[in-house]
């Protein structure tokens, strides 16, 4: 018999306590003062929430068949954590810099003894030729990152409660007839697989490029819980992300625009659902920027940024979705030129 109306909803989810330490395993100053070194890091992480779900079946009137209603209820518990190794140092030294911006501004003034060359060969009166001016350069050394990560995975501990009935309906009330199964309180796991990640990056004092990769494969996720089953199919999931920053001030002072972070990124991401055997795959792009609050004797800021994104397909009858997100966030940075960070001797 066909349906003539089908209804999902849900809520909750799963949260997230978490503490995290780190220590260098290896270091040593480079020529810029910083250091190059080798870190590890954790997290331990204890997962907990609760996932509830309706899902009822409505039939045409006359058809002998009373409408249906499956309320369940999912409890999950479980420990886990990410562990993390990123190793930094110089990619171009300081002696390495200073070599190439010589070098630039000796090709610069060559160019310009051409010109001024060419300039008097024309016959042309050398005093009305204005010379190039050399621009501002500045020796900067390139730094490194890179890092990986693991999520380790989880064992979840969970309780089902469900209840299955039959009903009429009068009006918009629903009336219950009859009770085809009621599971409470039954105990079972949940198993999540583990996740691999890893990102490099390039920066100096005033921009940094980044790229990143996140993987795991959710079609090894098992349930073995009574009553309980995944309702769509599970497929592995990557994510990639690359972004930039920009800041024309560098670590120096300046006006308010030049003191001002500027960034822009994108990603791909698979989703761990399939549809109807068809992957689900969601892109985005984002803008953003940092804003210095008060004056240069802070490093507190006030981030703006806005995400434009497309997920989902129209192939076998789907749905795909545009979205923007907002972002409004402050970072209040404890530094010794906060002054709401100094202890004052006298109140």
């Amino acid at each position: 018999m066909c349906i003539r109306d089908s209804e999902y909803t849900g809520s909750g989810g799963v949260n997230r306590a978490y503490i995290g330490f780190g220590r260098a395993l290896w270091q040593r100053r480079d020529s810029t003062g910083l250091r190059s070194k080798l870190s590890a890091g954790a997290n331990f992480e204890f997962l907990f929430g609760t996932v509830d779900a309706t899902r009822k079946a409505y039939y045409p009137l006359g058809s002998g068949y009373y409408h249906s209603s499956v309320v369940s209820s999912l409890v999950l518990r479980a420990p886990t954590g990410t562990l993390g190794l990123m190793q930094s140092g110089q990619l171009v030294t300081m002696a390495g810099a200073e070599k190439r911006l010589k070098e630039r501004l000796a090709h610069l003034a060559a160019q310009d003894k051409r010109d001024e060359m060419d300039w008097l060969n024309a016959g042309r009166d050398l005093a009305e030729r204005k010379p190039k001016k050399a621009p501002k350069l500045r020796r900067e050394a390139l730094r490194w990152r890179a890092g990986v990560g693991v999520d380790l995975p989880a064992w979840f501990t969970a309780q089902h409660s469900s209840l299955a009935t039959s009903f009429r309906l009068s009006g918009t009330v629903e009336n219950p007839i009859d009770t085809a199964q009621r599971i409470d309180g039954a105990f079972g796991t949940l198993s999540l697989p583990f996740g691999l990640a890893a990102g490099f990056g390039i920066e100096n004092s005033r921009w940094a490029l980044a790229a990143e990769l996140h993987h795991r494969d959710w079609s090894a996720l098992r349930s073995d819980v009574e009553g309980y089953a995944l309702r769509t199919d599970l497929v592995a999931a990557t994510t990639y992300a690359i972004g930039a920053s920009f800041r024309p001030a560098g670590q120096q002072g300046g006006s308010f625009l030049k003191r001002t972070t500027y960034r822009a990124g994108a990603r791909y991401t698979q989703d761990p659902i399939a549809l109807r055997d068809q992957a689900i795959s969601q892109f985005g792009m984002s803008f953003g920027c940092s804003l210095p609050i008060a004056g240069a004797s802070t490093r507190s800021r006030i981030n703006l940024a806005v995400e434009h994104g497309q997920r989902g397909t129209t192939a076998e009858g789907l749905l795909s979705e545009r979205y923007t997100n907002l972002h409004i966030g402050i970072t209040i940075t404890p530094d010794m030129r906060e002054q709401w960070f100094k202890k004052r001797r006298i109140d």
